[in-house]
């Protein structure tokens, strides 16, 4: 089940680093870990920059309608019949061991993913409207239609994860340096 979250975080990357027209926008993510080490790593990147290095980003990721990562193959058709089963109006769905559920409505719909084996309550969170986006091409996840909404909306959280007391949070708002 830690794919889904993998396949969240893979997308989110993806997101930001598709080119969008806003000069004025910042990528930021903040990854923070509890326990006996505490530590928190920032970073902060002028969205123009992330626009620079998005031909570096290996496309090989994405093949034939299949993600690869960390050597497993998730099916974009998968991740879309769940989400079309989700989006009918059902108050969830769980497939593979987690519990997909639409919380808020309108444009702070978020998409809630729980992992149900996981006794540390692995929890990530994405917007609707991006993963609407992602899934709006019949074949492929849509990176550009992404962009399109986050250009759309100018600022916003883009993921979060939240595993065994580490807390993955990437936002892109017009702030140079945020918390």
């Amino acid at each position: 089940m830690k794919s889904l979250i993998r396949i969240g975080i893979a997308a989110a990357l993806a997101l930001a680093v598709a080119p969008i027209a806003h000069a004025d926008l910042w990528l930021h993510l903040r990854v923070t870990e509890s326990g006996s080490r505490p530590s928190t790593v920032k970073i902060n990147l002028p969205y123009t920059l992330v626009e620079r290095v998005a031909p570096l980003v290996d496309e090989g990721k994405i093949d034939d309608g299949e993600i690869a990562w960390n050597g497993e193959q998730v099916e974009v058709r998968e991740l879309r019949e769940t989400w079309r089963a989700l989006r009918s109006g059902k108050g969830g769905v769980t497939k593979d061991g987690a519990t997909w559920k639409l919380d808020g409505a309108g444009v702070s719909e978020t998409l809630v993913i729980h992992e149900n084996d996981d006794a540390s309550g692995t929890e990530v969170r994405i917007p609707a409207r991006l993963v609407d986006a992602l899934l709006s091409s019949p074949d492929r996840l849509d990176f550009q239609a992404a962009a399109r909404v986050i250009a759309t909306v100018g600022s916003g959280e883009l993921l979060a994860v939240d595993e065994d007391g580490t807390r993955v949070r990437m936002w892109v708002d017009s702030t140079p340096a945020a918390e």
